[in-house]
């Protein structure tokens, strides 16, 4: 989606809401660290988002829908029709349940999940759907290839929560600390694949959102900054727009500044309004996660059937409750940030934020407004969406840590400005 220069007005914006549906997606590549011996140590970024799951390290970058639901072991059977996005979990330790994570949720539940808030809302932290979901990640970092594991690795990982949810920062270590031990099916095999790994507390670190974001285009994939200005000079907001909460960090002279969470204006809240419009419309109660199964369908097939034989159509709806989310996104930022006076510019990261940005090169044409993802690289470890921005940055911090610990350095001959790696994208 890019902004055209000939685009002054709102009125000319065009929104395709089948952009917003959330899928699993592997992206295989082979990153070579020179200073990382795979069999001593494996580092991974994972953001484990009330949308979706991103994951990045030396084999790829994955990312499946956040959905996670029990069943009964033998229920398994009953998916008869498996695709390649199929994902199910099993475990004896920790939750003793068996799961279906992923695609197959929407595809398959067709009634509300009566735990929904848990799985949407910061009450999953804590919980066992919390646990599936990262280890599931954590798991998609370590496979080779489809259904092929690195096994018993130890592994070094920076993970994120929005700046307002840090007090669940200890819970949040406390579930991924420790030897984890579970089983996945993969795809169209029916074979469980036994994976495990160790990842000791002192190995995890947590961090605001938006810093990972900043990261992902400040530091390459080999731990060295690229972006001084930005990191050190640049009067910076970076607005990390996702499901459940839209995040500001701010950065100024290389000093964190303001960090807030609004969860008012984030994807959730908008498919919130569409519910309610929904109901009223059709006497129909749906959960959130089906909203994402119609925004899968082509355009001719996204309406809500009710009363056997009227159809509701999601299109319009949506389109009119991203402009005005957005436009009142606009008009509150600027507020509380006196306008953007002080900034030098905006990087805008996450699923909402690529709805918004449109919206905002429109609406704030004095500020310089970038998106953060990389797309035309040859090397295509180095090309993300801008919802991977989060993890990729966390996996830049982990290996830029690691890098300091063990004190490498490279020949200066050898050190290339690789700032095409994670540039910033203005589109």
């Amino acid at each position: 989606m890019r902004v055209q220069d000939n685009i002054k007005n709102f009125d000319d914006l065009s929104i395709n809401v089948s952009d917003m549906a959330v899928t699993t997606e592997y992206n295989f590549h082979k990153l070579d660290i020179p200073f990382i011996d795979l069999s001593t140590v494996f580092l991974v970024g994972v953001d484990v988002g009330f949308s979706s799951v991103k994951v990045y390290s030396v084999y790829g970058r994955h990312k499946f829908p956040s959905l996670v639901y029990p069943i009964e072991a033998e229920d398994i059977k009953k998916v008869l029709f498996k695709k390649d996005t199929f994902i199910a979990y099993r475990d004896k330790d920790k939750t003793g349940k068996t799961w279906l994570v992923g695609d197959v949720i929407s595809e398959t539940k067709h009634e509300k999940i009566a735990d929904e808030y848990k799985l949407f809302t910061e009450k999953r932290v804590g919980s066992d759907e919390n646990i599936v979901l990262n280890r599931v990640g954590i798991a998609l970092s370590l496979m080779q290839k489809p259904g092929k594991f690195k096994r018993d690795a130890e592994i070094k990982i920076a993970v994120g929560l929005p700046e307002e949810y840090d007090l669940y920062a200890s819970t949040l270590i406390d579930q991924l600390s420790g030897y984890h031990e579970f089983e996945l099916q993969i795809g169209k095999n029916e074979e469980w694949i036994p994976v495990s790994f160790i990842i000791r507390e002192e190995n995890i670190d947590v961090l605001s959102q938006p810093f990972g974001t900043l990261l992902s285009i400040a530091v390459n994939r080999k731990g060295e900054v690229i972006d001084e200005y930005l990191l050190q000079r640049a009067k910076c907001c970076v607005c990390d727009s996702g499901f459940l909460t839209s995040d500001t960090f701010i950065l100024q002279g290389g000093m964190v500044g303001d960090c807030i969470t609004w969860e008012n204006r984030a994807m959730k809240a908008i498919y919130e309004k569409l519910l309610d419009k929904c109901k009223a419309a059709t006497n129909r109660d749906l959960g959130l996660h089906q909203i994402n199964n119609y925004l899968m369908q082509p355009k001719e097939k996204r309406y809500i059937s009710y009363g056997r034989g009227g159809s509701w159509q999601i299109d319009p709806v949506l389109n009119e409750l991203i402009d005005q989310f957005a436009k009142e996104n606009i008009k509150e930022l600027s507020t509380f940030y006196d306008n953007f006076n002080e900034i030098d510019l905006m990087i805008m990261t996450g699923g909402t934020s690529k709805l918004y940005y449109p919206y905002f090169i429109v609406g704030l044409p004095n500020l310089e407004i970038r998106i953060a993802e990389k797309h035309d690289s040859k090397k295509d470890y180095e090309n993300f969406n801008c919802v991977f921005a989060n993890c990729v940055g966390f996996f830049n911090y982990v290996i830029m840590k690691y890098r300091a610990e063990i004190n490498f350095t490279e020949p200066k001959e050898e050190i290339i400005n690789e700032a095409a790696a994670t540039e910033i994208e203005t589109l």
